[in-house]
C-alpha cells in the first residue's frame, strides 16, 4: 500500500484491540478522516476482539495478527507482524502507549520508516499505577519521528517524565460527534430508568475503576445524605469496583439511593435528564466523557486533574473544578448543586454546546489530515 505518487502516502494505524474505549474509538475516527482525505488506511489490531469490531469505517482496510487475547509469548510474533506492516504503509501511528508504541519503535528503527506515537496518558499519574515493563515502553518513544498527545497536560506529562523534548510533541485534542450525542440525549431512557432521573439525580459515566473515581463520589454522597440532602446517584459503566461500591452503598445507608445502570450502548438520554455529571477522576489525560457532557448541556463537575479537564472545561469556565481526590470538595460541589442555584454555573451549562463545538469530531479530523498532511512533506521522500 505505498504512495506510488498518484496517491496519497498511506497510512497504517496500530491498535492493541477494538474494545470500546475512548482510545479505540479516536483510532476509527482517524482512520475514517484519512481515508476520507485521500490517504489508503489500515486498521492493524493486535488482537481481533472489542465492541467495535463491526463499526470500522468503510473504505478503510481491517488486519490483526490473532484471535486470542495477548501473552507475552506472542510478542516475536507481533514484532514480526508490526514490521510486515509498516513495510508496506508509508507512514505508521502507533495509537497507544505500552507494547502497541513499544513495537512500533523497534520496527520503524529497522525499516527506516517514520512513525508517529499518539500519548492517551498523563504519564505523571500514570507512571505510578503501572508497570515497570511499560514505563520501559515509554522510554523507546523517543525514537518515534513524532509524538501527537491528546491534551497540553499529556504532553507536558510525557516530557516530564521521559525528558523527551516539548519540540518533539505535539497536542492534537480528541473529538465527539456532537450532532450524533444530540440526537441519541433525545432517545427515551431504557427500563427501568424511565420516569426516574430528573433534576436532582447525580450522574457518573464511565468505568468502575479506582483511576475514574467512583468511590470518592459515592462517599461525597454519604457526607450529602448525613447532612439532611435527598440522594440520587446513578452510575452508567461496569468495572472492577462494582461489588465494592455496592457493599459500601449498602454500609452508607444508600443502598435505596445509588443504582447501577451498568453498560449502556447509549449514555446520552442519561445526561440529557439527569441534573449534574460529576467526573471525579484522579487523573485523566483527556476526559472525553467531559466534552460529550458538554454537548448534553448538564452542570458539570469535574476533578482539578493535571491534564485534561481544564482544557475541556476553559479553566472552569464551563463547568465546575474541585480539588483532585478531595471528598470534602466534591461533597461542597454537588451541594451547590442540587442546593443552591448559581447564575454562573447555569450560564456555563447552557453555554456548553458552543464549548462542546470546539472538541467536534469535524475539527478532530481536519486537524489530524492537515497534520498528516505536514507530516508526509517532511518525512516521507519525494519523487
Amino acid at each position: 500500500m505505498e504512495s506510488n505518487g498518484l496517491n496519497k502516502p498511506s497510512v497504517l494505524i496500530v491498535v492493541p484491540n477494538l474494545g470500546g474505549g475512548g482510545l479505540e474509538r479516536m483510532a476509527l475516527l482517524l482512520a475514517e478522516a484519512l481515508y476520507k482525505a485521500g490517504h489508503p488506511a489500515t486498521l492493524f489490531a493486535h488482537e481481533v476482539r472489542g465492541d467495535l469490531l463491526e463499526q470500522i469505517p468503510q473504505g478503510v482496510a481491517f488486519v490483526s495478527h490473532s484471535g486470542t487475547r495477548y501473552t507475552r509469548r506472542k510478542l516475536p510474533g507481533l514484532l514480526a507482524a508490526s514490521r510486515q506492516q509498516m513495510r508496506r504503509h508509508d507512514i505508521t501511528i502507533a495509537a497507544a502507549e505500552g507494547r502497541v508504541a513499544a513495537l512500533c519503535c523497534m520496527a520503524s528503527i529497522a525499516l527506516r520508516k517514520p512513525l508517529i506515537c499518539w500519548v492517551h496518558n498523563d504519564w505523571r499519574e500514570f507512571s505510578l499505577h503501572t508497570s515497570s515493563r511499560a514505563l520501559l515502553s515509554l522510554h523507546i518513544m523517543r525514537r518515534a519521528t513524532r509524538i501527537v498527545a491528546v491534551s497540553h497536560g499529556a504532553a507536558v506529562g510525557l516530557s516530564e517524565v521521559t525528558g523527551i523534548s516539548p519540540d518533539k510533541i505535539d497536542v492534537i485534542w480528541n473529538g465527539i460527534d456532537t450532532e450524533r450525542i444530540m440526537q441519541a440525549a433525545q432517545d427515551p431512557l431504557p427500563e427501568p430508568f424511565t420516569g426516574t432521573i430528573g433534576p436532582r439525580t447525580i450522574l457518573f459515566a464511565g468505568r468502575l475503576t479506582k483511576q475514574k473515581g467512583p468511590d470518592l463520589l459515592l462517599e461525597a454522597c454519604g457526607q450529602l445524605a448525613h447532612s439532611g440532602t435527598m440522594i440520587d446517584l446513578v452510575l452508567v459503566g461496569q468495572g472492577k469496583m462494582y461489588k465494592a461500591l455496592k457493599t459500601r452503598a449498602a454500609e452508607l445507608g444508600l443502598s435505596q439511593h445509588v443504582r447501577f445502570a451498568g453498560y449502556q450502548p447509549n449514555p446520552f438520554p442519561f445526561f440529557s435528564q439527569a441534573g449534574v455529571f460529576v467526573l471525579p477522576s484522579r487523573y485523566e489525560g483527556f476526559g472525553l466523557v467531559v466534552a460529550e457532557a458538554l454537548a448534553c448541556q448538564i452542570k458539570i463537575i469535574a476533578s482539578d486533574c493535571r491534564s485534561g479537564p481544564r482544557e475541556i472545561l476553559d479553566n472552569g469556565a464551563y463547568g465546575k473544578l474541585v480539588k483532585t481526590g478531595s471528598v470534602q470538595a466534591l461533597s461542597e460541589a454537588l451541594d451547590t448543586a442540587l442546593n443552591h442555584s448559581e447564575p454562573q454555573t447555569d450560564a456555563a451549562c447552557n453555554a456548553g454546546l458552543e464549548r462542546a463545538r470546539a472538541f467536534d469530531m469535524c475539527v478532530f479530523q481536519s486537524d489530524w489530515a492537515k497534520y498528516i498532511a505536514q507530516f508526509s512533506r517532511t518525512y516521507i521522500p519525494s519523487g
